[in-house]
């Protein structure tokens, strides 16, 4: 039972942050209802704003009635952006994950905000091309929104916990042999 102490640990720090920071997540989005969060309108602004710098002839428009932004590409509606559309459900899984995880307070100060910057620029990523998608291959918008964008993102996350496990048995290592050569 010892040696699964640290993996016990783990998946209870793991499951308590997650827990405490969906329930604040969710009373700070209910806070907001019928109209779109502030992070949803973010996110979708930003979209907008993008194409639109870009070159794209985009618009886009609250949803009467939802809490969701709707994004228009070539006078024809695309795609809604919705709370679980704006990654920031996401995010706090990774950041989650590496607090969990534990390790360097001065690697986590740097490792969490590039974390978001990376889920961050790929959200913004996956919207732009689903809004070209949305109205130039709508018969492809379903694999692509449900699966293949989704794949990816999460693959780029499991990547980056796969870094941050390295980057801390790196520093654990070390601290084991210097405390080895000094004894």
């Amino acid at each position: 039972m010892k040696e699964f102490k640290p993996t016990i640990f783990f998946l209870l720090r793991f499951g308590g942050f997650y827990a405490l920071s969906s329930i604040l997540y969710g009373m700070f989005i209910r806070k907001y209802h019928p109209v779109a969060d502030p992070l949803t309108v973010w996110t979708a602004n930003h979209t907008y704003g993008i194409m639109k710098f870009l070159g794209f002839d985009v618009a886009k428009y609250p949803t009467e009635g939802y809490p969701s932004i709707d994004i228009f590409w070539k006078g024809e509606y695309a795609i809604s952006v919705f709370e679980g559309c704006n990654g920031f459900i996401l995010a706090l899984l990774f950041m989650v994950f590496v607090v969990a995880f534990q390790g360097s307070v001065k690697k986590m100060l740097w490792f969490i905000p590039v974390g978001f910057a990376v889920i961050y620029v790929l959200n913004q990523l996956r919207l732009i091309l689903l809004t070209i998608i949305a109205v130039d291959f709508a018969r492809h918008m379903h694999f692509f929104h449900k699966y293949f964008f989704t794949g990816l993102i999460y693959a780029v996350v499991l990547l980056m916990w796969f870094w941050w496990a390295r980057l801390n048995r790196e520093s654990q290592a070390e601290t084991a042999n210097e405390q080895a050569s000094g004894a």
